[in-house]
């Protein structure tokens, strides 16, 4: 055999011994990796790691948690998404078993039809999905420690960005030994109608649910109604919540006492609250309200006869005329109008106000006020009214003021005492205020959130509920409720949940073409004032020369009438053509947008990396023959 064959064999040896070698390493590697306990999370926002939040009150459990999953994996027919974020929770789960420090212990149950899991899911109160077969599926999770249990009936695809918080609650009123208690002050059915044992079922009055935000704070608070009537502060009370405040002094005072003894207070006050159903059968400005007295002495406020409007930030809505159209005085904030430096709204990604006041300091106010929610600078105040009458007239209007307007303010500070020199005289002498314990200055510092809107926690305005097999599904499209959970768990002294609510989300808006159109949008509102305007003055000319046709002329134009009218018409024309060529024009920038995306991402992309591989190839190729 020649020397250069035995050198082909050798190299053939080598090659298959290297590939030999190379397969032994891997797998060598997946086994060890088996047993190691190495995680990397490579998402933008770590959506698949524990926040640090969690991590904090994993490590303060006093006693072992044990996680029971309850989901029907043996079962056919189960939606594909309920099968992919049963394996994410289960996933997830497992992360909490990781840093728990042996702590909590995940144990998972398939409740196959009349089997004692099935039995145990049913005591826990875990409820089944039907399908479409008849046949129940469970999907739940219940965590127990001690004596003590917590239960999420069905873990809800819908509250996937939300599966870390849900957990981290659940365990925490698990471990936490008082239940911190909120109070609810509102003129509004916030609470539900409850049954009065003293009358009859016939005269029973008509059953409301409480909306969704007292439901959702139940889970985790004791939430009282105030009695309009008390006498003083109630001790156990940790939060104050007011909303909707039409208060006579003296219930504007109790909410005086409260902060001045130091209870941390959210207040929603409201120009214009769409939601007060009894105040808009009352005339012009009787749905707005107002904590005059407080605000006067905090040198802070929000006037009750101002909307916010904002161009920027408009949201699509349908008018009395039923027309779609983007109104100012609706305002869906996002970005950077959310405060990124402030733990209550970091990790929100839009909200949505309806007609809502702006919060203002007055000069010489000794307290901190910090926006937590703002307009655009593209925005000013309006008349309240005049925002329920549609886009067109809130734009005849508009004037920028160049600068944010706060839609909501985190306040915080020793507050001043609005009624220093003691109770104010009560409507009834019964219910008058415990005098003997009254406090003119404040005990300790306080934090007040004070928001201009009532409406953003009406049900309607961040949750849509849809019937996904038999079973009511909930989905949040903003993050108001979030805003509001957030807001309770910081001012009750929850802080480390705050980090985890709404982090990870998996819809991404597409923010540079809404800026996009809103700057289409203001190229041609100028455009549609000039319109506005020369209709205007059109009918004023057209009143003008009608005052002085004769009485057997009114059906009759007149020459005169007719230029007017055909300078009007071909005014018209011209506009709407340039209005038309404004979208026309914005419609290609988008498209031309999209086309770049889908070229960097389709060929682009593709192209670099085939570049990539030839070059690779060409060097291999040439090491080889230097070698040679």
């Amino acid at each position: 055999m020649s020397k250069q064959g035995e050198k082909l064999i050798g190299r053939s040896l080598l090659s298959v011994t290297g590939l030999l070698i190379l397969l032994a390493i891997l797998v060598l590697v997946n086994v060890l990796a088996s047993f190691a306990s190495l995680r990397f999370d490579a998402t933008e926002e770590k959506v698949y790691s524990l926040s640090q939040g969690t991590k904090e009150i994993l490590a303060s459990i006093p006693a072992p948690v044990t996680l029971k999953l309850f989901y029907s994996a043996g079962l056919e027919g189960i939606p594909q998404q309920v099968q992919t974020y049963a394996e994410r929770v289960r996933e997830f789960a497992r992360e909490y078993e990781y840093h728990a420090d042996g702590q909590i212990t995940l144990e998972s149950y398939d409740p196959k039809p009349d089997s004692d899991e099935e039995d145990w899911a049913v005591k826990y109160g875990v409820e089944p999905m039907s399908l479409a077969t008849g046949e129940k599926v469970y999907f739940g999770l219940v965590a127990v420690s001690r004596d003590r249990e917590e239960t999420i009936p069905f873990l809800d695809v819908a509250r996937e960005e939300l599966l870390e918080y849900d957990l981290t609650r659940m365990i925490q009123r698990l471990i936490v030994e008082k239940t911190p208690v909120i109070g609810v002050m509102s003129p509004l059915p916030i609470m539900g109608t409850q049954a009065q044992a003293n009358l009859p079922p016939s005269m029973q009055p008509d059953a409301e649910d409480a909306w969704y935000f007292i439901k959702d704070l139940r889970k985790t608070y004791q939430v009282r109604a105030i009695d309009p009537n008390a006498q003083g502060v109630d001790p156990e009370v940790g939060l104050l919540l007011v909303v909707h405040p039409k208060l006579p002094p003296q219930l504007e005072y109790l909410v005086d006492q409260y902060v001045l003894s130091g209870v941390n207070t959210m207040i929603l006050v409201d120009p214009d609250c769409l939601a007060d159903e009894a105040g808009s059968r009352g005339g012009r400005g009787s749905r707005a309200s107002n904590l005059p007295e407080l605000f006067k002495a905090w040198g802070v406020g929000v006037d009750p006869g101002k909307a916010a409007v904002d161009l920027d930030q408009a949201t699509k809505i349908r008018n009395q005329f039923n027309v779609v159209e983007d109104n100012p005085a609706w305002i869906s904030v996002r970005g950077d109008s959310l405060n990124q430096e402030d733990v209550l709204t970091s990790s929100l990604e839009t909200m949505l106000f309806a007609i809502a006041g702006a919060v203002e300091k007055t000069e010489g106010s000794v307290l901190e006020v910090s926006p937590l929610v703002t307009t655009s600078e593209n925005s000013s105040l309006g008349d309240a009214f005049t925002a329920n009458l549609g886009a067109r007239n809130i734009h005849q209007q508009f004037v920028s003021g160049g600068e944010r307007l706060a839609l909501a303010a985190r306040i915080h500070g020793r507050f001043p005492a609005a009624f220093p020199d003691g109770p104010p005289e009560a409507l009834d002498e019964a219910n008058t205020p415990d005098a003997s314990k009254h406090l003119a200055e404040a005990q300790k510092a306080a934090t007040v959130i004070l928001v201009g809107d009532v409406d953003f926690i009406t049900d309607h305005y961040y949750l849509q509920r849809q019937n996904f097999m038999g079973y009511e599904m909930e989905r949040m499209f903003n993050d108001n409720l979030n805003f509001l959970l957030n807001a309770c768990e910081l001012l009750t002294g929850g802080e480390a949940l705050i980090s985890i609510r709404s982090r990870g989300r998996f819809e991404r808006p597409f923010t540079l073409v809404q800026d996009m159109q809103a700057q289409a949008e203001r190229k041609w509102l100028d455009q549609e004032k000039k319109l506005m305007a020369a209709l205007d003055d059109l009918n004023k000319k057209l009143k003008e020369l009608e005052s002085q046709k004769e009485a057997d002329q009114e059906l009759i134009l007149s020459p005169e009438q007719q230029e007017e009218v055909e300078k009007y018409r071909k005014q018209r024309t011209e506009t709407n053509d340039a209005l038309k060529q404004v979208r026309k024009n914005l419609r290609a920038d988008i498209e031309r947008l999209g086309f770049k995306i889908k070229f960097v991402n389709i060929f682009l992309m593709a192209f670099l990396v085939s570049i990539a591989g030839l070059v690779f190839g060409i060097y291999r190729q040439r090491t080889s023959q230097r070698r040679g």
